[in-house]
């Protein structure tokens, strides 16, 4: 069959570049849109895979029973198609480090796994502290009144001639 040319006078004839089959000239562009031997890609975007046209049924059969989905609650990957009946029974549940009831997953940064501890340690006042110091940025409990502009002012010197401003005003 490879023997035969891919044009002949009489009948005009072209060879599929997929298969190799002859068809009449008409017809060859029809064929290669349907040609089982044409490469194509999975229409899954996890996969993407580049197969022929003939396996893509089974493919995609495949593909998606080995797809694998996150949980959004407890982090876990789960075959997708085991999704939905895990998200029947995953819930949330009572955080161990205050009265939240949470993600699973979320339990780890609750706030009160670190300073939680530390209170009970070290005194009443320690979380405070820790807040103060870390939050706002001081070493104290006790957070003094901003300077603010004013402060720079009078650091830097006047700067403008205001109406009664005894920081701006001249001389």
């Amino acid at each position: 069959a490879n023997s035969v040319p891919s044009r002949t006078v009489s009948g005009a004839t072209r060879r599929c570049h997929f298969c190799g089959r002859l068809f009449s000239i008409g017809d060859v562009s029809a064929h290669t849109v349907v040609c089982e031997e044409r490469e194509v890609t999975c229409h899954h975007s996890w996969c993407r895979k580049i197969l022929k046209q003939k396996d893509l049924r089974a493919h995609m059969h495949d593909c998606q029973q080995s797809r694998r989905s996150l949980c959004p609650k407890c982090g876990e990957s789960f075959p997708a198609t085991e999704m939905s009946a895990h998200r029947g029974v995953c819930d949330v549940v009572q955080c161990e480090h205050c009265p939240e009831r949470v993600i699973p997953r979320m339990i780890k940064y609750c706030p009160n796994m670190v300073l939680g501890k530390l209170h009970h340690r070290t005194g009443p006042f320690a979380s405070d502290r820790l807040r103060e110091k870390y939050i706002y940025g001081l070493a104290s409990p006790t957070r003094p009144s901003p300077a603010g502009f004013s402060h720079a002012r009078t650091i830097s010197g006047p700067t403008s001639t205001r109406h009664g401003d005894p920081l701006t005003a001249p001389g």
